[in-house]
């Protein structure tokens, strides 16, 4: 709805050097229809929400980005990486041709009875490589006309069975069991290393992520200053040094060189 940020992403779509895609947080995308007393505190995923409800915020948004821009949405990334059957149905009801909200290896469920906002989905079981999704057991590949894009990431053995607690969380600081090609100040050498791997494996992508306020002192709880941002402009600096033999491209890019192939 910023008059700026209207500017800003009809420019890139008249130079061509990037796309609008949808990201839906449900506490707060209209309509809103309270989930819990205080959903800014929990955050539900829209998937905890009623098939009405989440209908009406997909094709809201959908319809949204559609006038505003004036080109149909095809990209999606689930806010807090939520998806189930009837998220993905809803996607291709509405247009939708490729989507990027799988994180392989990485669960987002809470162990044992948990409020929500914890019951996130569980990506423990689904496939690293690009597959066409089916819509009965979005797991799988099937044969609907939505590319499920995962995300990139690499997962050493967990830290799950070690007790205490506080153990698990040193071991993952300083040794990650999760590697995401997801700068956060501390992990140039890791993400250089997921560039090598890829290559190495000779995958046909590698994607990159970054909320746009983590580029501001104090917007994200990972650069809370200047000297972290900086430090996050050297490190995409040296990333994308070691990718520049790769070539850039969009979500619908990537698809269109995908299902010429396929």
């Amino acid at each position: 709805m910023c008059s700026e940020f209207r500017a800003f992403g009809r420019d890139i779509l008249a130079r061509k050097t990037g796309e609008i895609g949808t990201h839906l947080h449900a506490w707060n995308a209209p309509p809103v229809k309270p989930l819990l007393p205080d959903d800014y505190k929990y955050l539900p995923f829209l998937i905890e929400y009623s098939a009405d409800v989440m209908r009406a915020k997909v094709e809201y948004q959908t319809g949204l980005l559609s006038d505003v821009f004036g080109v149909q949405p095809v990209s999606h990334r689930a806010g807090r990486w939520a998806l189930d059957t009837r998220y993905i149905e809803l996607l291709i009801e509405n247009g939708y041709r490729v989507d990027c909200s799988v994180t392989p290896g990485v669960s987002w469920r809470a162990q044992g009875t948990a409020p929500l906002g914890r019951n996130g989905s569980d990506y423990r079981s689904f496939p690293v490589q690009p597959y066409w999704v089916d819509p009965s057991n979005i797991s799988r590949p099937g044969s609907s006309p939505l590319l499920e894009v995962p995300m990139t990431i690499y997962c050493r053995a967990a830290y799950d069975s070690l007790r205490p607690q506080v153990l698990r969380s040193f071991l993952r600081r300083i040794r990650p069991d999760q590697l995401w090609l997801r700068p956060n100040g501390r992990n140039v050498s890791d993400l250089k290393d997921i560039v090598r791997r890829v290559r190495r494996e000779r995958r046909s992508y590698a994607e990159f992520m970054l909320h746009s306020s983590e580029f501001m002192p104090g917007g994200s709880p990972i650069f809370r200053t200047s000297e972290d941002v900086e430090k996050l402009y050297s490190d995409l600096c040296s990333l994308f040094s070691a990718v520049s033999d790769f070539r850039g491209a969009t979500l619908q890019e990537y698809l269109a060189w995908y299902d010429s192939r396929n």
